[in-house]
């Protein structure tokens, strides 16, 4: 790789040069990329990292691009079909935002993180547009802060028992994840973590909460707007006074009489609490046993119509919030209500 960089740190994607059209380098004598947020939009095909670079914090946010390759040399970092991980292949570093994943002539919206992989770094995902579910393989440790931000069509994220870490804000503001579950080692559990996401499920051995507040950086402005569209989140917990204690002062709904049907439905009694944002056609008959409909239920689902041949109270923000979520840049695309009185 060529070029020189007198300061050292790359800080923005304009500080990189042209190395030909569409593909942008870091130089030659960079010893390290911090970026702490989301830079003016500049967008190119891929990414050169020479092997002088020896720490990254923020690459995903300048990583505007399809692929990044990492030299052969470098001695840290290393790449792997346009991902960046540690040279040891424990840690994924960064998912380049733009990057498009094929299948022969098939595009795929689903990327599986590699076996072997312990940690997903501090975000290592955020501000991805191409991406509807990311797969974790067991043995995943920790999750980085703000490692899925921003994710505006990202709809599923497992997460596998074996994570005992999960930074602040890492799920902020991707509106189309609807339900997450935490597992038992989480600790501590930050409470930015539970204020997006319709459906969150939390083991009884979560027991460690802290409390944190909007990303540093956000406007009073665009909280508030945030604050206004984006679901209270329902918390799910059999027996946890932790939890519990902690929605009754933060104004949430807090479900211990809660069951999952063989669709991924989730219910207590027959009201019908969260509806899964993945599902295999585009339509749901709301079952005649059904007494009532959660007010958020529907929020961020792919579906286009609901049918209902019986009378059903609805929240009357249940209709509104089936509409594609404000944040997604997709508002104009309005998905259809469609209600059947019996």
């Amino acid at each position: 790789m060529t070029g020189k960089n007198n300061n050292n740190i790359v800080t923005s994607p304009y500080q990189l040069p042209y190395l030909s059209d569409n593909v942008r380098t870091v130089p030659d004598g960079t010893a390290a990329i911090q970026c702490d947020g989301q830079t003016r939009p500049c967008y190119f095909d891929k990414l050169l990292i020479s092997a002088s670079v020896v720490q990254m914090e923020g690459l995903s946010y300048i990583a505007n691009c399809n692929d990044i390759v990492v030299d052969p040399d470098n001695p840290v970092y290393c790449s792997k079909d346009g991902v960046v991980y540690t040279r040891d292949m424990k840690t994924l570093v960064a998912f380049p935002q733009g990057k498009l994943l094929r299948k022969g002539k098939q595009f795929v919206y689903t990327f599986r993180v590699p076996a072997g992989t312990e940690h997903i770094g501090d975000t290592a995902f955020a501000y991805n547009r191409s991406l509807k579910e990311v797969v974790l393989p067991d043995g995943v440790k920790s999750i980085g802060a703000s490692a899925f931000a921003h994710c505006l069509d990202l709809y599923n994220v497992n997460i596998p028992e074996s994570v005992t870490f999960i930074g602040k804000h890492c799920f902020w503001a991707s509106t189309r994840i609807n339900r997450l579950y935490f597992p038992a080692g989480v600790a501590p559990l930050y409470t930015s973590n539970l204020s997006n996401g319709i459906a969150i499920e939390i083991d009884d051995g979560v027991t460690e909460l802290e409390i944190d507040t909007i990303p540093p950086g956000l406007s009073v402005r665009e909280s508030m707007s945030l604050d206004k569209f984006i679901a209270k989140p329902l918390l799910l917990c059999r027996d946890n006074p932790v939890i519990e204690s902690f929605s009754h002062s933060a104004g949430y709904r807090c479900v211990s009489d809660y069951t999952t049907d063989q669709d991924g439905v989730i219910w207590s009694g027959k009201e019908l609490l969260c509806f899964p944002s993945s599902w295999h056609s585009d339509r749901y008959q709301i079952p005649a046993q059904t007494k009532r409909v959660y007010a958020f239920a529907f929020c961020a689902t792919m579906l286009d119509f609901i049918y209902s041949y019986h009378d059903i109270p609805f929240h009357p923000m249940c209709g509104f919030l089936f509409y594609t979520m404000p944040g997604t840049r997709k508002s104009g695309k309005k998905k259809a209500y469609q209600l059947k009185p019996g």
